[in-house]
């Protein structure tokens, strides 16, 4: 129930019946931090996120993996970079791609390219062949005008031979879908189809 509420969003019912699981000396587990951990970082509760860190061992939860995770994405969710970039560099095991891929959206988030560029090395040697990792720094660099640097992750993507795959989209016309590829043909046969299709672009 306590999971559930925290995927949902509904972060208050969940901490609700954290304390009514104290108050009938139900232990919480791991599993209950980790799920409250993550639905404080999904609704902003940087405050209350910290505290239930700092409460695990009073319970005898120890820390895992999965709890520094949290953390840090709770940390950089709410823009407190240099403070989640320590936590990640001070966990007692080795951080995971999944910790270091989530300070590096948050880094996109608040437009911090200097600590993303940090984030990422750590990203490559971890998971070198991740393509998404390169996806995300080179949107970085674009959405701060840094063209070249932008230009200069497309090809360590291209030397490594990783592509990404394009964007596509579709559109049904009377029993038929017509596929349009970035960079690529679409489904549609000649100028005219286009022609209507601009015209309905236009209506809108």
């Amino acid at each position: 129930m306590l999971a559930g509420f925290s995927i949902n969003g509904q972060i208050y019912e969940a901490l609700g019946l954290f304390d009514e699981m104290i108050r009938y000396g139900i232990e919480p587990d791991g599993i209950t931090f980790v799920a409250l951990l993550s639905g404080c970082s999904h609704s902003g509760l940087t405050s209350e996120g910290k505290r239930l860190f700092n409460v695990m061992q009073d319970f005898g939860v120890q820390p895992s993996l999965a709890h520094y995770a949290c953390l840090v994405d709770i940390l950089g969710r709410s823009g407190k970079l240099d403070e989640a970039l320590s936590v990640a560099e001070n966990i007692p095991m080795r951080p995971s791609g999944s910790t270091w891929g989530s300070l590096l959206n948050s880094c996109r988030l608040y437009g911090n390219v200097a600590l993303a560029e940090i984030v990422a090395e750590r990203l490559f040697e971890i998971e070198p062949n991740n393509l998404g990792n390169y996806v995300m720094l080179s949107k970085i660099y674009a959405n701060a005008g840094m063209w070249e640097d932008m230009k200069r992750v497309r090809e360590m993507m291209a030397l490594t031979g990783m592509k990404k795959d394009a964007g596509c989209s579709w559109i049904q016309i009377k029993h038929k879908i017509h596929t349009f590829v970035a960079g690529g043909s679409s489904g549609f046969r000649c100028s005219a189809e286009y022609e209507n299709l601009e015209q309905v672009v236009k209506c809108y």
